[in-house]
């Protein structure tokens, strides 16, 4: 299998996408960016939709008077 950097380097876009000469990107990432996409994944499935319903009802609003009351921001 050939490295990406190489891939990169044989393309004939290269030059449009980058001007690093080692052939390299850097792309940062939250430290709990793959547990958000997790949730975000398990929020859209069918068993666990209604769960998320519930959630506008109960924790949001705990958070909207939190806000309101004791300004919470």
């Amino acid at each position: 299998m050939q490295k990406t950097k190489d891939l990169c380097a044989s393309s004939s876009f290269f030059a449009h996408r980058t001007q690093s000469k080692d052939h390299k990107k850097v792309m940062n990432h939250h430290i709990w960016q793959g547990d958000v996409e997790e949730a975000d994944h398990l929020r859209h499935q069918k068993d666990t939709k209604g769960i998320f319903a519930k959630r506008i009802e109960t924790i949001e609003r705990v958070f909207a008077n939190a806000k309101g009351k004791y300004c919470m921001h």
